[in-house]
């Protein structure tokens, strides 16, 4: 992506003032962390002062009890109580030895008994020698706290208790006196309690404010206001900075601009203009001078320009093999087609040649003599072309052509000529002894319907199918019957599912089958079959493989196979305690890489049955290196699996030779157990077979009388519908 200078300007500017406001935002954190940091410290303070103001308040309280103890009337009055009352009335209260703020007082006896039942709402009626109280109490009519304090009083020497006294102050007032420096004192408030509460506990009912810290607000307003100061820094700043990069840079690029814009449209202008203009900047004055120099060395190559890039373009519509036509000059000569072909009766012919056995030739001859081939049938075929038919290479050993106001009988005839000449080369002189020999699709349309034009391609190549298969002509035209039989081959949309299913690994889907252990009747792993989803299609392997097959990637089907199961085990989708099987066509198992890139299965031996399915077309064709990669993978704990043992060659020699743990029998070996015919034969194979230590799995059981046939036969797995169907979802896997 590409920006102008006003752009990165802007962003500049924009990174400069975000790093403005993250200086801000940090410091504004600060400034938080600050905050939070005094309230703690004053939330602590606050409390400390408290409890000392409570202590302070208990403290004189105390004094205050001890003072009224000492009072030697207080000593009489307990010792002789006789005028008590009259005492408490004319002299406890007025003699000076007891607080003008005390609300209340009394006197008891050694036992805790008062000296007079004169009940006091803030003292208790009695007392505990043993357990003095100390304790506040709230009124709760008007809400007026008072402390008791208690003190004993002693004998004239001092070491005999005779009694007790008690008097009653207001907390608040007493509380109130203290010097608070964070606490608002005339804010002091005690929630009403009915009851006692104990001096230690008070400060739980307390409720203040706290007086407003001046200092604290001014500091902060400080650093908000530099804050903000800092946030219209940034701004002037930025655009400050987006005004010099906008004025003092662009305009100045902007000459600069214009003159190669003059130099890009006007050819003239190419070898006359010079940029002359002074400008503002030393590096930008450089820059114009290159310009102008680069633009005489300019002149010196615009002449052989054309030149060159008509041979450029020659080259990229031409095959640097055979020197005709490529398939980028074949799509481009096809949107010409159509266009002209669209909405008139034109008759449109295509054509597409597909060398026989041509990889044969390839594997047999080398390399040098496939492409001697390919150029001297793009030679001759291109020889038989009439004036404006061109001969496309469309890939690999595969060419074609579009004819305009050709039918399908002259379509035939250019055809047929273009093979006999084909025929009649002599490509002994290659080094090649067998016959060589192309086979040629046709399809035709006079249809000016895009539809029916885009059809063309692909009943094309079903017609070059049909033409490659035994005992057909070489030169075969379209026919509608040919469509449902080679419709998983040729329609465009199946074709794209699959060819874009191995590109992308998407639509791939993995379907599981059980293997049920027959001695035990349960699942011992699972056959992995493959299927692939277009939008709501599910496509069979009997339309995917022939396709597969068709186009030569096996290997690249099985590794996305392969990678999409290792999807499912890393994911643990697959049942704990059992395996997979995985089918391996010949070109893999015959592959160089086919052990490296099985090899990131091999971290799940441990946890399941592996094992990798082969036919015996597949080691038969490939025996050496087939058996080599085997070999490799059994060393590393897989198992290997003889696949559809019976339909092949089913020799026992090779079967002895071939590095396998397990033989499937196909299914119609497994039928043939119920023909009288045939049963005693299949048995003594399986007796066989068993005693040499392979493992045989029957395949296809879908009753109970053919499961009975193999449980007697001596198989040790079972295979088949009666067991479950293949299913992408283990918990849909049912036994029928």
């Amino acid at each position: 992506m590409k920006f102008s200078l006003k752009q990165y300007a802007l962003l500049l500017s924009f990174l400069t003032m975000c790093i403005f406001m993250g200086f801000g935002w940090y410091t504004h954190n600060q400034i938080e962390s600050a905050k939070v940091a005094l309230a703690e410290w004053k939330f602590k303070s606050t409390n400390e002062e408290l409890a000392e103001a409570v202590q302070a308040a208990v403290e004189q309280g105390k004094r205050a009890v001890q003072k009224f103890a000492q009072w030697g009337e207080c000593r009489q009055q307990i010792l002789n109580p006789s005028f008590y009352s009259y005492w408490r009335e004319q002299r406890m209260m007025n003699a000076g030895f007891l607080p003008e703020n005390a609300l209340a007082a009394k006197l008891y006896n050694a036992s805790g008994e008062p000296l007079s039942n004169i009940p006091e709402l803030t003292l208790p009626l009695r007392l505990e020698p043993q357990n003095l109280p100390e304790y506040f109490v709230t009124h709760e009519k008007n809400k007026v706290a008072y402390a008791a304090f208690f003190a004993p009083v002693h004998s004239q020497g001092g070491k005999t208790v005779i009694g007790f006294v008690s008097i009653s102050l207001p907390f608040l007032p007493m509380l109130r006196n203290y010097q608070f420096y964070h606490i608002d004192a005339k804010s002091i408030r005690i929630k009403p309690q009915s009851g006692h509460t104990p001096m230690a506990k008070i400060i739980n009912d307390i409720d203040y404010k706290k007086k407003k810290d001046i200092s604290s607000i001014i500091v902060q307003t400080i650093l908000e206001n530099t804050s903000q100061s800092l946030l219209i820094a940034s701004l002037i700043i930025a655009m400050l900075l987006y005004a010099f990069l906008g004025y003092g840079v662009k305009r100045p690029l902007q000459y600069l601009i214009d003159h190669i814009y003059l130099l890009r449209k006007n050819p003239d202008f190419l070898h006359s203009g010079r940029f002359i203009k002074q400008l503002p900047i030393k590096e930008l004055n450089e820059v114009s001078q290159a310009l102008n120099a680069y633009q005489e060395e300019l002149n010196n190559v615009y002449g052989s320009l054309d030149e060159k890039n008509k041979e450029l373009l020659t080259l990229a519509y031409t095959d640097a093999l055979t020197g005709i036509k490529n398939r980028r000059a074949f799509n481009e000569h096809w949107r010409q087609v159509c266009h002209i072909a669209e909405n008139s009766r034109l008759h449109i012919c295509m054509m597409l040649f597909d060398i026989d056995h041509f990889k044969a030739i390839n594997d047999s001859y080398g390399h040098q003599v496939g492409d001697e081939v390919l150029a001297v049938i793009s030679r001759v075929i291109n020889d038989e072309f009439r004036k404006n038919e061109l001969l496309y290479r469309l890939g690999g050993d595969e060419f074609g052509t579009v004819i305009i106001n050709c039918d399908e009988k002259t379509g035939f005839e250019i055809a047929h000529r273009c093979n006999d000449s084909v025929s009649r080369f002599n490509f002994r002189s290659l080094g090649i002894m067998e016959k060589v020999q192309v086979s040629v699709g046709i399809s035709c349309t006079q249809s000016g319907n895009k539809s029916d034009l885009d059809n063309l391609s692909w009943q094309a190549d079903s017609a070059v199918f049909q033409a490659k298969r035994p005992g057909k002509d070489s030169v075969v035209a379209y026919r509608p019957e040919m469509e449902e039989s080679s419709r998983s081959l040729f329609s465009n949309w199946m074709y794209s599912a699959v060819f874009n299913a191995i590109e992308t690994g998407k639509g791939i889907k993995i379907f599981y089958q059980p293997i049920i252990d027959l001695s035990n009747d349960r699942i011992n792993y699972y056959e992995s079959l493959v299927r692939i989803q277009y939008k709501d299609e599910i496509i069979p392997p009997s339309h995917i493989f022939p396709i597969i097959s068709a186009r030569n990637l096996d290997i690249e089907m099985d590794q996305v196979i392969v990678k999409a199961i290792l999807d499912d085990l890393e994911n643990q989708r697959i049942p704990a305690g059992t395996g997979v099987s995985i089918n391996l066509s010949g070109p893999s198992v015959s592959s160089t890489e086919l052990v490296n890139w099985l090899q990131p299965l091999s971290k799940y031996l441990k946890q399941y049955k592996l094992v990798f399915e082969v036919t015996e077309t597949a080691l038969i064709n490939q025996m050496s290196k087939a058996t080599e990669n085997l070999n490799k993978l059994k060393s590393m704990g897989f198992l290997v699996a003889l696949d559809d043992f019976g339909s092949g060659y089913s020799s026992l020699r090779y079967l002895g030779s071939m590095p396998v743990d397990i033989v499937k029998f196909d299914i119609s070996l497994i039928q043939d157990l119920e023909n009288p015919k045939q049963h005693k034969l299949i048995l003594n194979l399986c007796k066989m077979i068993k005693e040499v230590g392979y493992d045989m799995v029957a395949e296809g059981i879908e009753y109970t009388e053919t499961h009975q046939c193999v449980i007697h036969a001596g198989f040790d797995y079972g295979q088949g519908f009666l067991y479950g169907r293949p299913n992408e979802n283990f918990n849909s896997i049912k036994r029928q």
